[in-house]
């Protein structure tokens, strides 16, 4: 069904004056991964002139695995082909099951194939090029609207007298701060935010490992270790199935 702008401005801005935004869109960090240089400098402009201030472009699998662990991004807006010859997708669905964000796939693709696979990532939009600017303003003040993300941006989940901080991927025991390395945090990030549910091991390894190869003993190891390190936690773990935290 397609939703008129205006209707969307209407929505937005009657939210706006009942106070219940925290944050601005200005506020928001959005991940562009895109590598089609003919298009990124409208589509720049049409992010600004929706008010986003905080666009982080990549063009490359490692550099958005990169940003995204080091930026709280809130966000995601992608080509399904990116440039050094990663199935975008695939990209996009790892980062998504890492981080639970919202994705816009933007694409000349309208093959079977294509959409197959992109129907799989969850809390999923897609525009096919060449698009106007009045759609991606409206899906992406949508969004914006379905996902609250304008007010929970700071939200926290407990577990086992554990909380994770999703502002800044931060773990703490009883309210402590648990020092953790770069891939035990990528891992917590990904445990908690799939709590209730089985995280398989092949995710687990293109979401911690994504940037290098990792043997089956390393693998081991990094497991051991971070039971060890978090002994009430409780991970439930499935020999052929994957890792899972529950309450």
């Amino acid at each position: 069904m397609n939703v008129p702008r205006k209707r969307v401005k209407e929505v937005f801005l009657v939210l706006n004056e009942i106070g219940d935004y925290v944050y601005k869109i200005k506020d928001l960090n959005l991940l562009l991964i895109e590598n089609e240089l003919n298009t990124t400098p409208t589509l720049l402009s049409g992010l600004q002139e929706i008010g986003f201030e905080n666009v982080h472009q990549v063009r490359s699998a490692k550099q958005a695995f990169f940003l995204a662990s080091d930026i709280n991004i809130d966000l995601i807006i992608s080509d399904t082909k990116i440039n050094d010859g990663t199935d975008g997708i695939h990209i996009v669905e790892v980062l998504q099951k890492l981080y639970k964000l919202p994705v816009v796939f933007i694409s000349s693709c309208k093959d079977k194939e294509t959409l197959t696979k992109v129907s799989r990532v969850e809390s999923m939009f897609y525009l096919l090029k060449p698009f106007g600017a009045d759609s991606l303003e409206t899906i992406l003040k949508l969004i914006i609207i379905k996902y609250n993300l304008l007010i929970n941006r700071n939200n926290a989940i407990g577990a086992n007298d554990y909380i994770f901080k999703k502002n800044d991927n931060s773990l703490y025991f009883k309210e402590k701060k648990i020092k953790l390395s770069k891939k035990e945090k990528l891992f917590m990030t990904l445990i908690f935010n799939n709590i209730n549910t089985y995280v398989p091991y092949a995710v687990i390894e293109q979401a911690v490992w994504h940037d290098s190869f990792v043997t089956y003993s390393a693998r081991r190891i990094f497991f051991f270790r971070i039971k060890h390190k978090l002994k009430e936690i409780g991970f439930q773990v499935e020999s052929n199935i994957g890792i899972g935290l529950f309450k």
